[in-house]
């Protein structure tokens, strides 16, 4: 199986995803078909998203994989927007990686990591998130640190606060 990586727009993902499958079973939050937490709500216009990194199976041309990438300013962690984006004024947070059920172990979520590290640049700044059960057993936090290589990679806001206060000269 053949899958192809890039980076897309909200707007992109949400016409790619127009006819898929809602998850019936999912109670709460309208899941798509196969995922876990890639849902209709993280496509809505007023959620905050700069870009999602999608692995495509080249088969059927399907979404099998998401990276959702939101940004935020240092200082106040507010959301910034692509427009409103300063050079060395923000971090680039996952808020999640999600694979198909039936695509997963097949290495799509390290190439989505491999394909942000090629879309980050030296001046970027990487922060994770709370691993889910399953992201912790997939040791996510220890492949970020591997396979982005560009920029400086944090496992939370805390952790670089952290090596701040570690670098201050009291």
């Amino acid at each position: 199986m053949e899958f192809i990586y890039k980076k897309v727009s909200k707007d992109d993902l949400r016409k790619r995803m127009e006819h898929c499958e809602i998850d019936s079973e999912s109670k709460s939050v309208p899941v798509y078909k196969g995922f876990r937490y890639f849902s209709t709500f993280d496509l809505r216009e007023d959620e905050e998203a700069n870009f999602f990194l999608v692995a495509i199976n080249k088969q059927s041309n399907n979404v099998v994989g998401v990276m959702r990438i939101k940004c935020y300013s240092l200082g106040s962690v507010e959301y910034v927007s692509e427009s409103t984006k300063v050079e060395g004024d923000y971090f680039t947070l996952i808020s999640f990686v999600d694979v198909k059920e039936e695509f997963k172990r097949k290495g799509i979520a390290t190439n989505l990591y491999r394909t942000l590290n090629d879309v980050l640049t030296t001046e970027d700044m990487l922060m994770g998130t709370k691993l889910s059960w399953e992201g912790a057993k997939a040791k996510l936090d220890k492949l970020r640190k591997q396979l982005v290589t560009k920029c400086p990679v944090y496992n939370s806001y805390s952790d670089y606060a952290e090596e701040l206060y570690e670098e201050c000269d009291w």
